[in-house]
């Protein structure tokens, strides 16, 4: 029996109206990624609460981009703005990570957009989680959140919620159910990704490559399919002081090549890294799943979509809306504590922080609005013009945390990468005070408050180990169509909208001292009683 034939009796893969090349590259995702594990990958997410960073990070190690000895691989190239089909008939929707916080604002963007894009149903590929199957998981923690709140009761009827895992073999779905998404499904947004920084090398590759080879295998079987949207993140290139466009980003070696050095174990995961210029097995997973995608991108109309740090709605559903305390939201969380005083970083860095409801919104926008065009990457980012300078956001989220708006807000003291002065500094302003506050609460017995105290030392540090990289290099991100387009955008104000909405969603603090943002050269002042609505309505948080 030949090779061919052999691994497609033993993966069950059948030929019939399948390409040469499906069947090549069906192969070549076994190859990557043995049965064994698919059959045994299952992630393992641990239960979050408020002070908690949800998905972890790694110390970034930094490593000369500049100096890689590049593989020029093929460059999608770039198009013209998206413009809408005359005539668009109902579609049926795919998505992928529909659970997780922009999933859930992609689904939302869909049913508050259905007449502009009408479909006949959404169908959620999703696991079990906490012994709930994905249906009544999906009921109990996911339909109940605010951010579903401004639809009409019966959106739920036009969602089919399908048991299913981008890791294994044909998504893992049953049989039956993976012929039926084949025969109907026009369109494919696949979320899905595992977004923790400090994933072992392997571990990453199955949740992002995997996944990734196996959403291209199940479109490349849908018949009706006019366009397959793959969200990425806009660090899949290393830091350069250069501006980084819309295009493939480089990788040392070809990709089958390291994919098969990291397979083998050959080179340590820090000498990896240090190999193709990233900073964490998140970014460099993401960047090797890009260059699978450009493969598939000659025989599959696919759009991907890069945004970078995702933050709290601005408009959709309602300004402030989130319910993830990671990224910049942990930051957030840590001053306004009070007690995250020192940074790994420089006081003139730049933050790329995007709106999720601007994502999802551009999203939505790439998978209608391409019609019959070419394969594309699209950024979803703010630019330098829309940056956050840290500085200054850092004042803003303390004078608003601030219980007394008078008072002027503390400074954050910000210091070299990997320092003595930070080490030094992080003990005596973050870890004594915290061990002190542990061990007092351990006197008296109370076990909620050594408890939070714990959970917030363990932000501080995950803050401390995930943002070096954030703030130290600010990235010079080049779209080809501005995502705001000429729309004013008051960074301060989107700030102070962050702080509203964490404090609400996270925190689940019903009340908010009112701070208008600081503006450069002036002062933070108490805002006035009717200011509230500025931001918007809040909801009962999660």
């Amino acid at each position: 029996m030949s090779g061919t034939a052999g691994l497609r009796e033993e993966c069950g893969v059948s030929h019939e109206g399948g390409s040469s090349r499906s069947l090549l590259l069906q192969s070549r995702a076994f190859d990557i990624f043995p049965g064994s594990m698919f059959r045994g990958f299952q992630q393992n997410r641990d239960s979050m609460l408020s002070l908690d960073i949800r998905d972890g990070s790694d110390d970034f190690r930094a490593s000369p981009y500049e100096n890689l000895t590049r593989f020029q691989h093929r460059v999608i190239p770039p198009s013209p703005p998206p413009t809408p089909p005359k005539n668009i008939l109902p579609s049926t929707i795919l998505i992928t990570g529909g659970t997780g916080f922009l999933g859930k604002l992609v689904i939302e963007a869909l049913f508050r957009r259905q007449s502009e894009f009408p479909f006949d149903r959404i169908v959620l590929l999703a696991r079990g989680k906490r012994g709930q199957d994905p249906q009544a998981r999906f009921r109990n923690t996911v339909a109940t959140s605010p951010c579903f709140s401004n639809l009409s009761p019966s959106w739920m009827d036009q969602v089919q919620i399908v048991e299913g895992d981008v890791t294994k073999d044909k998504c893992g779905m049953r049989p039956e159910l993976y012929r039926e998404i084949c025969r109907d499904v026009t369109h494919i947004i696949h979320c899905a990704a595992s977004i923790k920084f400090d994933n072992p090398i392997k571990d990453a590759m199955k949740s992002n490559i995997g996944g990734t080879v196996n959403v291209c295998l199940l479109a490349d079987k849908c018949r009706r399919l006019e366009r397959l949207l793959m969200t990425s993140t806009a660090y899949v290139t290393p830091h350069t002081r250069d501006p980084i466009g819309e295009e493939l980003a480089p990788l040392p070696l070809p990709v089958d090549k390291l994919k098969q050095i990291i397979k083998e174990g050959k080179i340590s995961e820090s000498e990896i890294l240090k190999l193709t210029g990233h900073e964490n097995t998140y970014t460099l997973t993401k960047c090797m799943a890009e260059h699978y995608i450009d493969e598939w991108s000659k025989t599959l109309p696919i759009t991907i979509v890069r945004p970078s740090i995702i933050s709290a709605s601005r408009k959709f559903p309602f300004p402030g809306w989130i319910d993830s305390p990671a990224a910049f939201a942990g930051l957030v969380i840590g001053l306004s504590s009070g007690m995250l005083k020192v940074l790994d970083g420089s006081r003139s860095v730049k933050l790329d922080v995007v709106p999720v409801d601007d994502v999802a919104a551009e999203i939505i926008n790439q998978t209608f609005l391409t019609g019959h065009e070419p394969s594309r990457i699209a950024y979803a980012v703010s630019t330098l013009t829309n940056a956050l300078d840290i500085d200054e956001t850092g004042i803003t989220i303390m004078t608003y945390f601030n219980q007394t708006a008078s008072k002027p807000a503390p400074k954050i003291m910000f210091c070299k990468h990997k320092s003595f002065e930070h080490r030094f500094l992080d003990i005596c302003y973050h870890q004594l005070p915290l061990m002190a506050g542990k061990f007092y609460y351990s006197t008296k017995r109370n076990e909620a408050m050594k408890y939070k105290i714990g959970k917030l030392s363990g932000l501080i540090s995950a803050v401390n180990r995930a943002f070096p990289y954030f703030c130290h290099n600010t990235f010079d991100f080049r779209p080809q169509k501005d995502l705001y387009d000429g729309e004013a955008f008051d960074t301060q104000a989107y700030v102070v909208t962050v702080c509203k909405g964490v404090q609400q969603h996270i925190l689940n603090q019903r009340r908010a001292p009112v701070v208008s943002a600081k503006k450069k050269g002036g002062k933070a002042t108490k805002g006035a009683p009717g200011d509230e609505a500025d931001c918007g309505t809040f909801r009962e948080g999660d």
